[in-house]
């Protein structure tokens, strides 16, 4: 019996590694196709939206050098953890080390396509530095988007209880994440009590804050 229990551990460890690394091939995917994709659109804003009238010389230049930007970018993405993070949980940490690592890929495309082959438009290092840092950020925050999303629906389909949280700093905040966002919360926060007047008719993530302690009454009845 002991036995059989540790190979079901065992094997949903495995789906779960499984699952980890399948997020991680699919971003870095996306991230080669982002970061090339990024640059070429600044040429094509700066030639008036016409391929064809974007000079041979510059897109030689792309071609020549996107090989060398691609292989840079996953290297420094790795290094600054972008494939290995709980997206599903991310923050402002999450958001520093994205603009970080475009920061440091930004440098090397502008430098490195410019003492190697040439100069380029000055559309094509702005928009192409700026769609990137765009793409690589909208992709790993909609996963977050879309999993709160679930989390909540699923929060809502298994709640059997009404929750009111006690406090409308850190603490209660991290509650109220716990209950909105974990699959395991068998409650539904419905309203925040604290003592701090400046908070009252505001809310978090859209629970109100309804007052102090003299709300108790009026929130148990909500």
């Amino acid at each position: 019996m002991e036995k059989t229990s540790e190979n079901t551990v065992q094997v949903w460890k495995n789906k779960k590694i499984k699952h980890w690394m399948l997020i991680a091939f699919f971003l870095c995917f996306y991230d080669i196709v982002a970061v090339n994709l990024s640059y070429i659109f600044g040429l094509f804003i700066r030639f008036d939206l016409t391929f064809s009238a974007i000079p041979k010389e510059y897109m030689l230049a792309y071609v020549k050098f996107a090989p060398i930007y691609t292989a840079f970018c996953v290297v420094v993405f790795f290094v600054f953890k972008l494939y290995n993070s709980l997206w599903r949980f991310a923050s402002i940490g999450e958001l520093s080390r994205i603009f970080l690592a475009s920061i440091v890929t930004t440098i090397f495309q502008a430098v490195g396509i410019t003492l190697l082959f040439m100069r380029m438009p000055v559309a094509y290092y702005i928009v192409g530095a700026g769609t990137q840092f765009v793409l690589i950020t909208a992709v790993r925050f909609a996963y977050r988007y879309v999993t709160l999303l679930r989390a909540k629906q699923v929060t809502n389909q298994v709640a059997v209880h009404n929750a009111m949280v006690i406090g409308a700093g850190a603490s209660g905040q991290m509650i109220l994440k716990e209950l909105t966002m974990s699959e395991r919360a068998n409650a539904r926060p419905l309203c925040i009590i604290d003592d701090n007047p400046n908070k009252w008719g505001r809310n978090i993530g859209g629970v109100p804050i309804v007052g102090g302690r003299d709300a108790v009454g009026i929130a148990k009845r909500i």
